[in-house]
C-alpha cells in the first residue's frame, strides 16, 4: 500500500514538473517568437520531451498558450488585488505594489518579454484583434489605476502606470549597458532598491514628498524613512 501510495505521490510530482518545464519553455517560445512562430514541435524540442508527451499534457497550442497566460495571471492578479486594497496607506500600498512589479521582472523575464510583445504587436497594427494575455491584464491594471487615482486624483492614472512601468523596465533594461560603463560604480540594485527608487521619484514627482535628502543614499532604503 505504501509503495503504490509513494509511485503515486511521483507521479504527480512528475507530472507537475513537466508541466512546469514545458510553461516554461513555452513561456520563452512565445515571448521570442510570438504565438505564430512557436509550434509545438519547438515547444516540446525546448522542454526536452516528444511532442506526443507535450500533446499529453496540452490538446493544442491554443490550450498551451491559455496556460501560460494562466500561470502568469496567478503570480499578478492576487497577489496584486491582496497589496491595493490592503488596510495601509496609499503611499506604502503602491510601494508594495512597485516591489512586486520590480520582483517579477528580475524573476520573470520571459514573462515580461511576452507581455511586451503582445503590447507592441498591438501597437504596431491598430487593427489587430487584442490577444488573450492583453485582455487578460485589464483586470491587474485597473487596481493600479485606481491607487493611482487614490494618490494623485486629477492625473491620467493611465499615463502615470505607464511612466512607472518605464522606470521598472529600465532599470533592468539597462543593466547590461550601465554594467559595461569603467568609471561607476554599477553594482546590480535588488528590487528592494528599484522599487523604494521609483516610489520616491513618485511621491516626489507629485508633490507628497517634500523630503530634499538624496533618493539613493548609500545604506538607505527611501522607503524606510
Amino acid at each position: 500500500m505504501r509503495d503504490m501510495e509513494g509511485r503515486h505521490r511521483g507521479a504527480a510530482a512528475h507530472h507537475k514538473d513537466g508541466r512546469g518545464s514545458i510553461l516554461a519553455a513555452a513561456t520563452r517560445l512565445f515571448s521570442e517568437k510570438g504565438f505564430e512562430g512557436a509550434s509545438m514541435r519547438l515547444v516540446a524540442k525546448a522542454a526536452k520531451m516528444t511532442p506526443a508527451a507535450l500533446y499529453h499534457h496540452f490538446a493544442n497550442k491554443d490550450a498551451l498558450y491559455d496556460a501560460v497566460v494562466s500561470e502568469m495571471l496567478a503570480s499578478t492578479v492576487e497577489p496584486l488585488r491582496l497589496l491595493t486594497r490592503a488596510d495601509k496607506p496609499a503611499s506604502d500600498r503602491l510601494h508594495d505594489v512597485l516591489l512586486l512589479i520590480a520582483q517579477l521582472v528580475e524573476t520573470f523575464p520571459d514573462g515580461v518579454r511576452l507581455i511586451r510583445r503582445e503590447l507592441t504587436a498591438s501597437q504596431a497594427d491598430p487593427a489587430r484583434q487584442s490577444s488573450r494575455l492583453t485582455d487578460a491584464m485589464a483586470a491587474p491594471l485597473e487596481e493600479f489605476f485606481l491607487l493611482i487615482e487614490e494618490l494623485a486624483p486629477g492625473e491620467d492614472p493611465v499615463l502615470v502606470v505607464g511612466a512607472i512601468g518605464s522606470l521598472l523596465l529600465g532599470a533592468y533594461e539597462l543593466r547590461p549597458i550601465l554594467g559595461s560603463l569603467p568609471t561607476r560604480d554599477t553594482t546590480a540594485p535588488t528590487p528592494e532598491q528599484t522599487a523604494s527608487l521609483v516610489h520616491t521619484l513618485f511621491m516626489r514627482g507629485f508633490g507628497l514628498d517634500t523630503a530634499n535628502t538624496p533618493i539613493t543614499a548609500p545604506g538607505t532604503n527611501s522607503h524606510d524613512g
